[in-house]
C-alpha cells in the first residue's frame, strides 16, 4: 500500500512540476533560514555550558552599583570566610582592541587578555596542551597562552621559556600553552599573566584618595548549599567598609552571557531581546513557508480531486485518504529537507558573518540541538497532511464528479492564511526600515565634535616619544591640528569619583595637551581652556558634570580625584559622546598634562587638511617607522571608530532585511498559488463574464479585488505588532529616531504594489483566456 501511495504522490508532482517546485524549495528555504536562525539562539542559549559544574559557578557582583568589577583584595575574604566557596578566583579581562604580541621577531594580534592566577584554571578547566610543572604561573614574570597564539608565534619550535612582549610594554616567559576557549564561552582571550605582578595590572579605580585593582570574582559553590545563609553572610562584607562597594550578590554563570550588562563589563555579551527576536523571525519564515506548501499542495490535488473521489467511491476509508496524505507529505518533507542541507551550506557564510561569526556548526551534532530538530519536522509533516487531507476530503462526492466542479476551499480560512502571510511581510519591512533608519540617525548625529578628517595614531602603553613626535607631526604642513591625550571620545579607559553631597559622582577622565579643544572643535562654553602656566594643576568640565555637581559658578571649584590639592576647574565645555549612542552623555573630566610631552599621553589625534589622503597615510607610515619600525601602524579614524560601535545593529539590521527579503519572496509564491486557485475556481465565471461584455480590465479588478481588502486587514494587524517592537528595541538607545508614521504607510504600499504585480501574472492569463476554452464542457 505504501508503495502505491509513493508511486500516485510521485505521478502527481511529475504532472504539476513547476508548483510542486515552488512548494518544496519554498519550504526549503524557510526551513534552512530557520536552521540557521535555531543554531544562534541556540548557541546563545546554551553559553558557557561547556564546562563541568558549570551550573554551581556564580560571579561577584555590585547589583546597586552595577558593577562587576570589584577590589581585588575581596578574593582572599572569599575563600576564607565562606565555608560554601569550593574554589574561588579572579579574573581581570581586557579586551576589545588589539592586543599586540611579538616574540623572535614574530607578531601577532591576541583576541584578548586576562589577569589572573592558578585557581582561574581550577575554576574554568581549560584543557593544558604544554606545561612543566602543575603550578601553571611558575613566577611573577610567567605568561600563559592558548594554542592558537602559540601556533602564530612559535610556528615550528616549542612555545615553553619563549619570551614574548606584550604590547610593546610587558614581557614575559610562556610557562603554559592551554587550550582555546571553545566558542560557547562568553569569556575569550588568548594571553593570560600572572596576577602576582603588579607590572601586568591593567586597571585601577580612584574615589576620595582610596585606590584599588577591580577584577571579577568568580567561585565554584560546594553542592546542595543554603543559599540565603550565603548572602547573609555576602551582605556582611558588604557592610565591612573594607572595600568601596554597595552591595555584595551572586550572578549564575548561565545568566552571564544574555543578562550581564554591567556598566565595567568585559565579556562577550548578548541580548535576550535579540534571542526574541530571531526566534520570532525564524518561525515566522518558517510559517510563511508552511502556509505556502499548503496552498500549492492543495493546488496540486484540485488537478488530481478525481482520484481522491474516486477512492471514496470505492470504499476508500477518511483514514487511507489521511494514510495517502501523509505518504505524500511526508516525502515532500524528505526531499524539502535534503534540499535544505545543501541550502543551509549556502546560506551558512552569509549567517556566520551577519551573527558576528558565532555559529557553531558542531551544535548541529548536539543530542537536544538533533532532538529539536527532529520534532520540528515531524510537527511539520502531521500538519501538512492533517490539513490538506481535512480539506479535500469533506465535498460532497456526487455533486464533485457529476459537475466536474472543482470545489474551493472556504473562504475564512483561505483569507486567514492569506492575511497571516501579507502581515509577516509588512511587520519584517517595516522593522527593517526603522533599523536603518535608526542608524542612520546615529551615524549622522552631531558628536559634540568634528570628526571630519580626524584621526587618531595608537601608541603602545611603553611609548616614551611625546616629545620627538610633536617635533615631527609640527614640521607637517598638510596637518591642520594635532593633539596628544591619554584618551580620546569613544575610549576613556579611567574613571575617577568624588563624593558630592552624600552622592558619589562617577567621571570619565583623561588626560590632554592645551592642543586638545580646538583640534576636536569642541566648544567652551564658560571659563577658558589649558594655559601654559596650569598645566598639571587644571582641568575642564563637560556640561553634564557641572550640571551633576550642582556648582552656580566656577569660582575657587576644584575636582578632588584623591590627588593632594585636586585639579581647578578653569572651564566647561560643551557636552560630546564618549559611548555610543546606547548610553547618554555621562560627567566628564578633561585634565591638564603636567606638560605637552606627558608619558600617558600615548594617543595622537591628527586633523588632516582635504587633500591626497594615500600620500599622507603614507607619510604618518614613514613616522610611525621612526618609533616602532618592527610593527604596522594603528590608527583609526573617528568616524569608522562610532560607526563600528553599531556593527552588531548593523548586523542585525542586514540580517532581517534579508528575512523581509525571503519572507516577500515566500508571500509571493503564495499570492501565486492562491491566485492560481481562485482562477481555477472561479474557470466559467469569468468566460461567462467575457461573453457577456467583460473587460480584462474589470475583470482583473474583480479578482484582484479580494487581495487588497486583505492586504488592508494585514496592515493593521502589522502595524502595531511592529511599532511595539521597535518601540522595544529602541529602549536600548539613549539617543533615537522618531517613529514616523510614512514608515507604515510605505511598508503597506510597498507590499500592495508587488503583491498585485504578482497576482496579475495570474489573473492577467486567466482574463485574457478565450471563453470558448471556458465553456466548451457546459
Amino acid at each position: 500500500m505504501i508503495k502505491h501511495h509513493l508511486k500516485l504522490a510521485f505521478r502527481i508532482m511529475q504532472r504539476n512540476k513547476l508548483y510542486s517546485i515552488m512548494s518544496i524549495v519554498g519550504l526549503s528555504v524557510g526551513f534552512a533560514v530557520c536552521l540557521n536562525i535555531g543554531l544562534y539562539v541556540f548557541g546563545e542559549t546554551t553559553m558557557d555550558s561547556w564546562m563541568p559544574h558549570h551550573e554551581r559557578i556564580v560571579r561577584v557582583v555590585d547589583h546597586e552599583e552595577n558593577l562587576s568589577g570589584l577590589d581585588f583584595k575581596l578574593n582572599r575574604e572569599l575563600k576564607d570566610k565562606l565555608p560554601e566557596v569550593e574554589k574561588a578566583c579572579t579574573m581581570e579581562l581586557s579586551a576589545g582592541f588589539d592586543i599586540s604580541v611579538k616574540s623572535d621577531g614574530n607578531f601577532a594580534l591576541a583576541n584578548g587578555i586576562i589577569n589572573t592566577t592558578d585557581d582561574f584554571f581550577r575554576v574554568f578547566p581549560l584543557r593544558v596542551v604544554q606545561s612543566n610543572s602543575d603550578v601553571l604561573f611558575t613566577g611573577k614574570k610567567s605568561v600563559i597562552i592558548t594554542r592558537s597564539l602559540a601556533g602564530k608565534l612559535f610556528p615550528n619550535n616549542d612555545a615553553l621559556g619563549k619570551q614574548i612582549i606584550i604590547l610593546n610594554d610587558m614581557t614575559g616567559q610562556v610557562s603554559a600553552v592551554v587550550e582555546n576557549f571553545p566558542l560557547n564561552s562568553s569569556i575569550q582571550a588568548d594571553v593570560f599573566t600572572n596576577a602576582g605582578n603588579k607590572d601586568f595590572v591593567f586597571n585601577r579605580n580612584c574615589t576620595n584618595g582610596k585606590c584599588w585593582n577591580p577584577t571579577n570574582h568568580f567561585l565554584l559553590l560546594r553542592k546542595n548549599i543554603d543559599a540565603q545563609a550565603l548572602q547573609t553572610k555576602l551582605d556582611t562584607i558588604a557592610n565591612s567598609k573594607n572595600y568601596v562597594l554597595s552591595s555584595l550578590s551572586l550572578q549564575r554563570l548561565s545568566d552571564m552571557h544574555l543578562s550581564g550588562h554591567f556598566d565595567d563589563e568585559a565579556l562577550e555579551t548578548g541580548n535576550w531581546n535579540l534571542v526574541w527576536l530571531f526566534s520570532g523571525i525564524g518561525l515566522l519564515v518558517l510559517l510563511l513557508s508552511t502556509i505556502n506548501f499548503i496552498n500549492f499542495f492543495i493546488s496540486i490535488q484540485y488537478s488530481g480531486l478525481k482520484i481522491i473521489f474516486i477512492k471514496k467511491v470505492i470504499g476508500a476509508s477518511h483514514k487511507q485518504l489521511l494514510a495517502f496524505s501523509f505518504v505524500e507529505v511526508s516525502l515532500s518533507v524528505a526531499i524539502y529537507a535534503i534540499l535544505s542541507v545543501f541550502l543551509f551550506q549556502l546560506f551558512f557564510p552569509l549567517s556566520n558573518s551577519l551573527f558576528d561569526n558565532r555559529l557553531n556548526v558542531q551544535l548541529l551534532i548536539n543530542p537536544l540541538m538533533l532532538l529539536i530538530i527532529l520534532l520540528v519536522l515531524l510537527s511539520i509533516i502531521v500538519v501538512l497532511s492533517l490539513i490538506p487531507a481535512f480539506m479535500l476530503t469533506r465535498y460532497n462526492i456526487a455533486d464533485s464528479i457529476s459537475s466536474m466542479h472543482t470545489p474551493a476551499i472556504k473562504q475564512t480560512k483561505r483569507r486567514i492564511m492569506t492575511t497571516l502571510q501579507f502581515s509577516i511581510s509588512i511587520f519584517l519591512i517595516i522593522l527593517t526600515i526603522f533599523f536603518f533608519k535608526q542608524l542612520d540617525y546615529v551615524k549622522h548625529i552631531d558628536l559634540g565634535f568634528d570628526k571630519e578628517n580626524l584621526l587618531r595614531l595608537n601608541f603602545p602603553y611603553n611609548f616614551k616619544k611625546q616629545a620627538v613626535l610633536r617635533e615631527q607631526l609640527s614640521n607637517i604642513n598638510w596637518i591642520e591640528d594635532f593633539t596628544l591625550s591619554s584618551g580620546m571620545p569613544g575610549n576613556i579607559n579611567l574613571s575617577m569619583g568624588e563624593v558630592v553631597n552624600d552622592r558619589q559622582i562617577m567621571m570619565k577622565c583623561l588626560s590632554a595637551d592645551n592642543n586638545f579643544f580646538k583640534t576636536f572643535g569642541i566648544k567652551i562654553i564658560e571659563g577658558h581652556a589649558f594655559k601654559h602656566g596650569g598645566l598639571g594643576t587644571s582641568c575642564v568640565f563637560n556640561k553634564e558634570a557641572y550640571k551633576q555637581y550642582e556648582w552656580e559658578n566656577l569660582d575657587g571649584k576644584r575636582f578632588k580625584n584623591g590627588r593632594k590639592g585636586g585639579y581647578q576647574v578653569v572651564g566647561i565645555s560643551d557636552d560630546f559622546f564618549v559611548e555610543s549612542m546606547h548610553n547618554k552623555i555621562g560627567p566628564v573630566c578633561i585634565m591638564s598634562a603636567k606638560n605637552n610631552n606627558a608619558a600617558n599621553l600615548r594617543y595622537a589625534t591628527i586633523r588632516l587638511k582635504a587633500g591626497n589622503l594615500g600620500n599622507q597615510m603614507k607619510a604618518l607610515e614613514k613616522i610611525w617607522a621612526l618609533f616602532i619600525p618592527d610593527e604596522p601602524m594603528s590608527y583609526t579614524f573617528y568616524d569608522e571608530h562610532f560607526n563600528a560601535m553599531y556593527k552588531s545593529e548593523e548586523r542585525l539590521g542586514k540580517a532581517i532585511a534579508i528575512a523581509a527579503i525571503i519572507a516577500l519572496i515566500l508571500t509571493f509564491m503564495g499570492v501565486l498559488g492562491q491566485t492560481f486557485q481562485m482562477c481555477l475556481n472561479r474557470t466559467k465565471e469569468i468566460g461567462i463574464r467575457k461573453v457577456n461584455g467583460a473587460s480584462v480590465l474589470g475583470i482583473l479588478n474583480l479578482l484582484n479585488a479580494d487581495l487588497i481588502r486583505w492586504l488592508v486587514v494585514a496592515s493593521v494587524i502589522a502595524s502595531p505588532l511592529a511599532y511595539f517592537a521597535i518601540e522595544k528595541w529602541l529602549e536600548s538607545f539613549a539617543y533615537k529616531t522618531d517613529v514616523a508614521w510614512w514608515v507604515f504607510c510605505l511598508s503597506g504600499l510597498t507590499t500592495i504594489l508587488i503583491v498585485l504585480f504578482t497576482a496579475s501574472l495570474q489573473t492577467v492569463k486567466a482574463a485574457r483566456r478565450n471563453p470558448v476554452e471556458a465553456l466548451r464542457y457546459e
